[in-house]
């Protein structure tokens, strides 16, 4: 039996992400689904995965594997949400933002709570207390 094999053409940074050098940062698109549907791989030292974007950031990623190698490696949205002292949850005065579950207070009035606890829902921005909010993150495997 002849077996026809057509070779895979795959490529990086469109079929899969592939990280091999040190200190990279890597800016994704913000808001839209990131597709790598033969994984994110991360292997050299100090990468970061992050978006494209000044504020109010919600990275989504598609993909079959992630493999993060060196734990100086990360996905980082922090300082994406909400500016300091805005937001549904704000705090106030230094206070820290609250989601899912009250903020907490540092010299100042922590924020309210907003959205649910176990982000299966809807996911929101941080909202800033001190400094600015997070932004979100979501996956599908």
């Amino acid at each position: 039996m002849a077996s026809f094999l057509t070779p895979l053409s795959l490529k990086n940074g469109i079929d899969f992400l592939l990280i091999t050098e040190n200190e990279q940062t890597i800016y994704l698109k913000n808001n839209e689904w990131n597709n790598y549907n033969f994984g994110i791989f991360l292997l050299g030292e100090n990468i970061t995965l992050t978006l494209n974007c000044n504020k109010c950031g919600h990275l989504k990623i598609k993909t079959s594997h992630l493999w993060v190698k060196h734990s100086s490696s990360k996905i980082d949205c922090s300082t994406l949400g909400y500016p300091n002292n805005q937001g549904p949850g704000k705090g106030k005065n230094r206070g820290g933002g609250g989601y899912g579950t009250k903020g907490e207070g540092y010299n100042g009035q922590a924020g309210e709570m907003y959205g649910e606890e176990t982000l299966l829902k809807q996911i929101h921005f941080g909202s800033g207390g001190g400094g600015l909010g997070g932004s979100g993150v979501e996956d599908q495997y």
